[in-house]
């Protein structure tokens, strides 16, 4: 690295709104990446109860038919329950790629944050969030449409159901979440307003 890079990088890490900007996008990715890990885990897990004993929850089949199909033991439970979506249909295998990325990322900005800050973010940092966001929505619609809705019927006629549109309390509020963090603009605060209504 050269006199001027260093000096250019050291400029950028001491200005407020570069710095903030930053922080700003990395607290968001870490955040929404690690609802988004404990939710898979826990709906696919969820998916397997049969009942309640003694405090717990009982499970059937949840390791034969999720955890003892992947070898590996690091991340094994993640690992799993994205297979066992894409056995399912939810996710496709570009879909898998795209996870790993996104954890890649994640696990950056966790291990190597310091020097991120002062080095600079990759420019598809920005991109890659609103890929997880949306990778994340369709697993929530599938999840909805094809386990909420069949368990749990709708009491509306399922024409009038706009799919395009289904997405839960939780995707809600991240979404929410990313625009007051991202932008400067006052219309969120009315957005605010609803949602605590709601």
């Amino acid at each position: 690295m050269t006199k001027n890079e260093i000096d250019s990088n050291f400029e950028k890490f001491l200005n407020p709104s570069i710095l903030q900007e930053n922080l700003v996008i990395a607290s968001l990715f870490i955040a929404v990446f690690d609802n988004f890990k404990t939710s898979i885990i826990k709906r696919v897990k969820d998916f397997y109860i049969i009942g309640f004993d003694n405090g717990k929850y009982i499970y059937s089949k949840y390791e034969q038919e999720v955890l003892n199909k992947v070898n590996t033991t690091k991340n094994n439970t993640l690992v799993a329950s994205l297979n066992w979506l894409k056995e399912y249909g939810a996710l496709g295998e570009n879909d898998l790629i795209k996870f790993q990325e996104c954890r890649d990322m994640r696990n950056k900005l966790a291990h190597e944050m310091t020097t991120l800050l002062y080095e600079g973010f990759d420019e598809n940092i920005y991109i890659l969030y609103f890929e997880m966001l949306k990778l994340f929505k369709k697993i929530d619609q599938w999840w909805i449409i094809n386990i909420d809705m069949v368990i749990n019927p709708p009491n509306i006629p399922y024409r009038d159901i706009q799919w395009e549109q289904i997405k839960s309390v939780n995707i809600e509020f991240l979404e929410l979440m990313s625009e007051i963090a991202l932008t400067k603009t006052d219309i969120y605060l009315e957005r605010i307003k609803n949602f605590v209504k709601k």
